[in-house]
């Protein structure tokens, strides 16, 4: 490490001291983000607000592959001011070491990392030949005039420092043993995209006025996220259609608070409709993660009460059925007793159920109490009790 360090302060121009304080430790691991790429991360034990970074390199293998080999090169970078060079392709000992060196490129743009993941860059392999056993490793095998490569962070702003974490230089699965003479497990394997934090703290769904949905929701914490996808269905298992892409603040450790209306989502045509809604968050990188579910119901009174009056009832009695939206609909009005026989059943046009008397004068119909089903569009949308006094 100490011939790594060395060249780092000879390629820019001596200005580097490893005497100098260090401001935080830093820790990296490397997460599979799509079939033919990785994402590279680090996470500081203290945030870094505005850093001007120096130096950043990675360090990745593979199992080796022979003539199958990818090529690698970095497809994405997410530290401003840094312009990645690769500086060798080696293989040893079974494994082939590509190893990326990101260096100021003279912009005083800066970067602020959370004491979270904080993506660092994406690399892109021109096959998949042995890229399910990626690791970042701490050193490569010597060779040239740079020595032992490894993961290596260093910033130049604020008490000019290397903030390797020497000790646990990566997070994740680490499970192998140290095998270098700082002591630091020697690397961490590819890991799932799990480990990338995007902390929901609620989400909800409420209607808004008869036909809407109003869905709000709040993140507790975000890291490089890119955007939410919104999504409803029909049944809550398949079927999900995008509604909306809102734009997400991307990273945060305070809560963020989002909202959307879906419009017209319930025409009133059905007595009752269950909408499903679920929410998919995208990271910078094109990784996904999918929320749990929530649901809405619709019904056709926009969720104004059924109601009967007088009641207990002599003659007869008034039911007010707002059917928000009842076009030519019919309802379905049945009178039944405590055994479930029907006793009496009469249809009126949804339009008319607004207010209308229904006559209990008929013979048949004595005192007691007696259950009336409101049925619309072939199903149930309530039951009142009724109960008759003569």
């Amino acid at each position: 490490m100490r011939l790594l360090l060395f060249f780092l302060a000879f390629l820019f121009g001596g200005s580097m001291s490893i005497a100098q304080p260090v401001l935080t430790t830093t820790k990296g691991t490397v997460i599979f983000t799509s079939p033919s790429r990785v994402s590279v991360y680090a996470k500081p034990a203290d945030a870094l607000p505005s850093r001007l970074f120096r130096a950043i390199q990675i360090c990745v293998s593979i199992p080796d592959q022979g003539v199958g080999n990818p090529i690698v090169t970095i497809d994405a970078n997410y530290v401003t001011n840094i312009s990645w060079t690769p500086l060798s392709m080696v293989v040893y000992n079974s494994r082939a070491y590509y190893t990326f060196l990101g260096s100021d490129n003279g912009l005083t743009t800066t970067t602020s990392w959370t004491t979270f993941n904080n993506i660092v860059a994406t690399l892109l392999f021109s096959n998949t030949n042995g890229l399910s056993g990626v690791q970042l490793n701490d050193e490569s095998p010597s060779f040239g005039p740079n020595g032992n490569l490894a993961w290596y962070v260093e910033v130049i702003n604020v008490g000019n420092g290397d903030i390797t974490n020497y000790i646990e230089k990566f997070y994740g699965a680490v499970s192998n043993p140290p095998i270098n003479n700082d002591g630091a497990p020697s690397f961490v394997n590819g890991q799932s995209a799990s480990l990338l934090p995007i902390l929901l703290q609620d989400f909800n769904v409420s209607k808004q006025g008869s036909s809407d949905a109003f869905l709000t929701w709040t993140t507790s914490l975000e890291q490089n996220v890119s955007h939410f996808i919104l999504e409803r269905s029909v049944n809550g298992t398949n079927g999900w259609f995008k509604i909306a892409e809102v734009k997400a603040k991307g990273n945060s450790n305070s809560p963020t608070k989002y909202s959307y209306t879906d419009v017209k989502v319930y025409d009133g045509i059905q007595a009752t409709k269950t909408i499903f809604f679920r929410i998919r968050s995208i990271d910078l990188d094109g990784q996904e993660k999918i929320f749990p579910i929530r649901s809405l119901r619709f019904a056709a009174t926009g969720g104004k009460e059924i109601s009967i009056y007088p009641n207990p009832v002599k003659d007869g009695f008034t039911i007010s059925i707002p059917i928000v939206n009842p076009r030519n609909s019919m309802i379905r009005l049945n009178l039944v007793n405590h055994l479930g026989q029907l006793i009496h059943g009469r249809e009126v046009s949804a339009a008319s159920a607004a207010n209308y008397f229904y006559d209990i004068k008929t013979p048949g119909i004595i005192n007691g109490e007696y259950l009336l089903q409101v049925i619309y569009d072939g199903e149930l949308l309530d039951t009142k009790k009724v109960i008759v006094q003569r």
